[in-house]
Parts: C-alpha cells; structure tokens; sequence
C-alpha cells in the first residue's frame, strides 16, 4: 500500500469513529438527561464533521482518486472536470459552493412562503406580544431569521388554558433568545452537504430534539409549570397527527417536534423536572464535542494537503503521458 493509501485508510477509519461518536456517545452519557446545549453541541459538531468528510471524499476522488499509480493507463488522460492548475479548481469549488447556498436559499424561501401563505395575521395583538394569525389548529412557533417574532394560531388561544398557554410561549421565546435559528440554518447546511452519508438524517433529528429540550428548559428556568409545558406538547401533537398534512405538520412541528416518539421522549424529561446531569458528565460531553471538533479542523486540513498535493500532480504530466509523448516525437 502508498503512502498516499495508508494516510486515506487512517483518516476514513478516524473521521468514521467520529461520525459514529455522537451516537455512542448518545449511549454512553444519557445525552437526554444532560444539559441540552451540551447535547447540542455533541450532535452539532457530528453534522460539521459530517459535511466536511462528504466534501473531503468527493474532492479526494475527483482530484486525487485518478493520479493514483493504480488507475489505469488510460484513466490518466481522461477529462476530470477540473482545471490543472489551483485558479480553475477553486473556480469549480466556488460555484459548487455557489450552487449548494442557493438551493438553501430556495429551500428557506420556500418555507417562508408556505408558512406566509398559512398565516393571516389577525388585527389583534396577541400575548406576549405575539402574533395572532387565523388558524383553527393549535400553532405556535417561532418563524424569521433576522426579525424573529412568536406566532400563535386563534385556535391554540381557544385549546390551551393560561397556564399551558404561557409555558408554550416562553418555549417560543427560548428559540428566539437562545439563537436556535442560527444553529438550524447551519444544520441545513450540513444537511445538504451530507445527506448521502449514512445516518445524517438521523443525527439531524436528534440536533433539533435537543433543541427542542434547550426551549424547554429555558421556559422552565424561567417559572414555568413543566407539567403545563407538557400537556402543551401533547394537545398540539395530538392536534398535529389529527389535522397536520403537508406544510401544517412543519409548523406544527415547532411546539409538538418532529414526530411521536420525540414527543414522548420531552414530555418524559418534563415530567422529571428537565433533567441537566451532573457536572462531571456534562464536562465529559462537551470534552467529546470538543474533540470531534479538533477531528473536524484536522481532516479538513489533511483533505486540502491532499488535495494541494494532487493539484500539483495535475499540473505535471504524468509519467505515463510524458513517455507515449516522448515516444511519438520524430527524431531529429
């Protein structure tokens, strides 16, 4: 094996540790019965490694992959899509990027217009400074990125008492104090990018259930019942698998969460009061996000040594190139 060969074996069998640590570490530290941002940070940096290892593999095979000594001869010859020199690839790379960015674009756009075309604010001004939009089902989320505001539906003031009704808005704040946008803007991101990867749409979810908790816990910290947070989660859940088709269920989505059984995993853990774990597992959970994040900034490292290094082998010919060219040109 090359050189070249046992550095890519080393670090797919140590980016794939990592890609997997999330999940053991899921296991290993309760990350539901720790504190919620640490979770969040766990899940996080296992959705950045992920996008930087599914960059890493397409790069390595389209720019590294075909000047290895074992592809064929004529393999060598054959156009790879990228220019020879650094201008040309950063220029492909660039409007990759371009490209990847303006399908999220489109795709929050989208969500934007749905969820516009869903809500008709009512003249009316609701609690909590809220806006009130003409809806018979039970909604309440948190909707905009730069000028976030909390939108509750007439029928979520009509189902839920003054107890249930203020847990759930405190819920929706906590999404808009604690930055949870930011961070789902870029789990998108990730998403895009490493969709194809085994088991990213799973650590997707598991990133928006522990931001889900994050809200709890905010709304709990600040005097709220969490058993009326609960039977706020449950009323729109059960509102959502009666009346939630299609764009209603993304939005009912932002109190109840995504699907039934994260829906009885939070209310579980409010019901126990929003577990945080002791000190010492939570210091053992952030020093494991900490690490995958080390591991994230070193394979992105070694893919563009990698990739600097075959760059530089496309400029040169190839020995196989350089000999059928010396031997085709006449002698003096």
């Amino acid at each position: 094996m090359t050189w070249f060969g046992a550095q890519a074996v080393f670090w797919a069998a140590l980016v794939g540790a990592g890609a997997m640590a999330p999940h053991a570490a899921a296991r290993c530290f309760q990350l539901d019965r720790v504190r919620p941002m640490a979770a969040v940070a766990v899940w996080a940096a296992g959705m950045v490694l992920r996008a930087v290892a599914a960059v890493a593999i397409v790069l390595l095979a389209v720019v590294c992959l075909p000047h290895t000594p074992r592809i064929p001869r004529g393999l060598h010859d054959l156009p790879t899509g990228f220019g020879s020199d650094l201008a040309a690839t950063s220029t492909m790379l660039l409007a990759l990027t371009g490209a990847a960015l303006v399908v999220l674009a489109r795709r929050f756009r989208a969500a934007d217009r749905e969820m516009g075309a869903r809500m008709r604010p009512l003249p009316i001004k609701g609690p909590g400074g809220s806006v009130v939009v003409a809806d018979s089902r039970i909604l309440l989320a948190a909707v905009g990125l730069r000028r976030p505001r909390v939108v509750v539906s007439a029928g979520a003031l009509g189902a839920l008492d003054d107890a249930e009704l203020d847990a759930a808005l405190a819920h929706e704040q906590g999404h808009i104090r604690r930055a949870h946008r930011w961070v789902v803007a870029g789990a998108e991101v990730c998403l895009l990018l490493a969709r194809w990867l085994p088991g990213t749409r799973y650590a997707h979810r598991e990133l928006g259930f522990h931001l889900e908790r994050d809200a709890d816990w905010w709304a709990v910290r600040r005097c709220h019942d969490p058993n009326a947070l609960a039977a706020a989660v449950c009323k729109a859940a059960l509102d959502d698998a009666e009346h939630g088709t299609g764009g209603a269920r993304g939005a009912a989505r932002a109190l109840a969460g995504a699907g039934a059984g994260h829906v009885t995993r939070r209310v579980r853990l409010l019901l126990d009061g929003c577990p945080t774990g002791t000190a010492r597992r939570n210091a053992a959970v952030r020093l494991v996000a900490s690490a995958l994040l080390a591991l994230t900034v070193a394979a992105g490292a070694a893919t563009l040594s990698h990739v600097g290094a075959g760059l530089a082998e496309c400029a040169a010919p190839h020995a196989c190139t350089a000999s059928a060219q010396e031997a085709a040109r006449p002698a003096p």
